[in-house]
Formats: structure tokens, C-alpha cells, sequence
């Protein structure tokens, strides 16, 4: 094991998994070279459309898979956030099927919107983890 793996958390390992890479892998790395296309349909099979949660545009996720294009580093980083965010709600919620209800649903503490779309910020990232870690503890 590495030094960046010991530091990992579960959520962190299994963004790795759902981004289609082994855990010795860089994120960072991975994020500034631009993720493999292959890492929506995962994500898709986690019941989260990206296009739906802003990470990328209908058109040029098609262009992407017509040209097996990676996405960009700013596609990629959100995409992180959000895979980040949502496995954080699976662990929390232990049920798929909840964490994306609790995702999907906008909510005050996001000034209205879904966690989904507000981690399109770092901080919005953060507010989302932040709520995230209070259900966890038992803090409402």
C-alpha cells in the first residue's frame, strides 16, 4: 500500500472503482488529464445522469463518445465532486435508492437546490458533505 492509499477513505475507493481506475491511480492526476468517457456509463449505472447534473452538455458528451474524447479537466472535477457526494450519501443512508432521493431533492441548506447541482461549486461540495457527515453523526 501507499501512502496516499492508507489516507483513503471508503468513499474514496469506491469513486476510484465507479471512475474505472485502480486505487494506486492518482485522482489528481486522473482529473488533469481528463477522465475516460467510460467513467459516465458508471456513473450512469449509479442512477446519476450526468448530463442531468450539469457535469457535462447532451452535445458535447456525444461528441465525446463519437470521438472517444476524454472530458475536460473542469468536467472531470465536478464529476469527481459528484461521484465524491454520492458515495458519501450511500455510505450515510447505506441504500442506493435513498442516497439518490436525498440527492435529488433540493433542499434549503443549498439555498434551494439539489445536492447534486450545488456541488458544482467547491463550496457547494463541501455544504453537501458538511450535511451529509451531520445525518451520519446523528446531527439534524
Amino acid at each position: 500500500m501507499t501512502g496516499s492509499e492508507l489516507a483513503w477513505s471508503s468513499e474514496d475507493a469506491a469513486v476510484m472503482a465507479l471512475l474505472g481506475y485502480s486505487p494506486d491511480s492518482s485522482i489528481d492526476v486522473l482529473i488533469r488529464n481528463g477522465l475516460a468517457i467510460r467513467a459516465i456509463d458508471n456513473l450512469a449505472s449509479m442512477g446519476v445522469s450526468a448530463v442531468d447534473a450539469g457535469i457535462i452538455s447532451g452535445r458535447r458528451l456525444n461528441y465525446c463518445r463519437r470521438h472517444d474524447s476524454p472530458l475536460t479537466w473542469n468536467e472531470s472535477d465536478h464529476f469527481y465532486r459528484v461521484s465524491k457526494v454520492l458515495m458519501l450519501a450511500v455510505a450515510v443512508f447505506g441504500d442506493q435508492a435513498k442516497a439518490l432521493a436525498w440527492l435529488n431533492k433540493p433542499r434549503y441548506a443549498f439555498g434551494g437546490l439539489r445536492a447534486l447541482d450545488a456541488v458544482a461549486t467547491t463550496p457547494g461540495y463541501e455544504q453537501a458533505s458538511e450535511e451529509l457527515e451531520r445525518l451520519r453523526s446523528g446531527l439534524f
